[in-house]
């Protein structure tokens, strides 16, 4: 692997991803202060209702990566520019789509809006500008693809911080001074606008011998359709988990009820996006590996499963003891929700974290099939389930299940994935094991520690300090002397000694 590639990769990702929480946070509670709860509520369910439009590419630009690995790593330009070519043709034709499909939903927009004050207008208008900006995104997304499996997502980082910084200002002057929700919505499309225009310039003049119109080889035509086919699936129950939850509360419950939960769901979130990034970016120089068939890759495996769960419990933690006083102190009282629910949360986070090494080797060796129909049963699952205890118990009745639907995708994993391609099955059960009744532990003793002190900031503070210490502390003393510590560790100081 290229070691320095990925580790800046992954730096300018996380510097991405922590100043668009940061903005996050703070638009979200400028948007309570001065244009109400409400609002914040309608904009959390636009937000969902909206990834249901960025399902329109289906997973291709996830098919498209798979098939590219071969020809880079034997340099095959031809077959590179057909792709590219093919690929630019059927993006432009998503475009287009989802421009239709918006339209096709505008006179639904009530039905998702519950005990609403705002203008059926407005909301129409308001929701297809933001579908405008999603359109947008799909117009260069081969220019992206390709930076992405050159190990170069980088730069794609760099244009989105910039352009992350000048959406976020507009979107704060819109609420702050303005108090115009229009121009709100604009922000986004703006943003779009710019980084499609900039990763467009880019990509083609780097690597202008790859762009051109190649027809695409047959083979890789055919690789390219039945793989697609067999991840829809697995995109459509990527949706149900993402974003049921709010339409189900927003519909059976109530847009102002969505408000408090979705403060919740976006600390909860936007913590799985950081690990998610680590899976972004090592899948694609563990697919190159596996193309290689490199004999390392088990051991590397291991060692990920066990850098996955240092990352995964250290967040687990500090989601459990944190989270109420956060929201506490920076969107006010009368926001929380029930301790239970915080419960559910957080497991349900800590399992859907857990199994991440498994879904990176799905997607690095374009395993589509494997997921095909499980996937699908299994979010339905969550869908019926979801929908029968909000309207029995309330809002916790969403998490719940979720978070069964998650724990079944868990052993599913396990299975399909860790039996298959890893020869020490019982050791990868036995860690598994561990995993989760050290995590318990772990939480139990946190919480203890935790729960005397009083809402305040600098009580935050140390509630992060021992949130982090006691599972850093014991993870070390148990997996210090394993050889996939010793992985972990040789890799970092190699990083260390790279950069210095």
């Amino acid at each position: 692997m290229k070691t320095k590639r990925l580790s800046i990769n992954l730096i300018t990702s996380f510097a991405c991803k922590i100043i668009s929480l940061l903005f996050s946070f703070v638009v979200r509670k400028l948007i309570i202060q001065y244009l109400g709860k409400e609002y914040l509520g309608l904009n959390s369910l636009f937000t969902d209702l909206l990834s249901f439009l960025n399902l329109a590419d289906l997973g291709l630009g996830v098919v498209i990566q798979t098939c590219l690995y071969a020809h880079l790593v034997n340099s095959n330009e031809e077959r590179i520019r057909g792709i590219l070519n093919f690929t630019n043709k059927l993006f432009k034709s998503i475009a287009l789509l989802v421009i239709v499909v918006g339209a096709l939903l505008l006179p639904f927009i009530n039905i998702f809006v519950k005990d609403s004050t705002f203008d059926i207008n407005f909301l129409r208008i308001v929701f297809y500008i933001e579908v405008l900006g999603i359109a947008i995104t799909y117009m260069a997304t081969s220019e992206q693809i390709l930076l992405e499996v050159e190990e170069k997502k980088y730069i794609l980082n760099f244009i989105e911080l910039g352009a992350l910084i000048l959406s976020f200002t507009i979107r704060i002057l819109a609420v702050v001074y303005w108090k115009n929700y229009y121009i709100y919505a604009c922000a986004i499309l703006v943003k779009n606008l710019l980084t499609i225009a900039i990763v467009t310039i880019i990509s083609r003049k780097k690597y202008s011998n790859l762009f051109s119109r190649d027809k695409i080889n047959e083979e890789d035509k055919k690789y390219i359709k039945k793989n697609l086919f067999d991840l829809i699936p697995m995109r459509l129950a990527n949706f149900l988990y993402s974003s049921t939850d709010s339409v189900i509360i927003s519909s059976l419950i109530g847009i102002s009820v969505l408000a408090v939960f979705s403060n919740y769901n976006l600390i909860f979130v936007s913590v799985l996006s950081f690990i998610l990034i680590s899976v972004e970016i090592i899948k694609i120089p563990f697919g190159k590996m596996f193309e290689e068939k490199n004999p390392n890759i088990e051991k590397y495996m291991f060692s990920y499963f066990l850098f996955q769960f240092f990352l995964s419990s250290i967040c687990a933690l500090c989601l459990l003891n944190l989270t109420d006083d956060f929201i506490t102190l920076f969107f006010g009282e009368g926001l929380l929700l029930e301790k239970y629910i915080l419960i559910i949360f957080v497991v349900d986070f800590f399992i859907h974290s857990i199994y991440q090494p498994f879904s990176m080797v799905i997607l690095s060796k374009g395993l589509f099939k494997t997921e095909k129909w499980i996937t699908l049963i299994v979010e339905g699952v969550n869908v019926v389930v979801s929908i029968v205890l909000v309207l029995w118990i309330g809002v916790g009745g969403a998490i719940i299940g979720t978070l069964l639907s998650n724990t079944i995708s868990l052993f599913i994993r396990i299975h399909r994935v860790g039996f298959k391609f890893f020869e020490q099955k019982k050791r990868l059960v036995i860690l598994f094991v561990s995993f989760f009744v050290l995590v318990s532990l772990e939480g139990c003793l946190s919480y203890y520690l935790v729960s005397s002190f009083s809402v305040s900031y600098l009580n935050l503070f140390i509630k992060l300090l021992i949130s982090v210490s006691v599972p850093t502390v014991i993870n070390l003393l148990i997996f210090f002397k394993t050889k996939e510590f010793k992985v972990i560790k040789n890799k970092a100081l190699s990083l260390i000694k790279r950069n210095s």
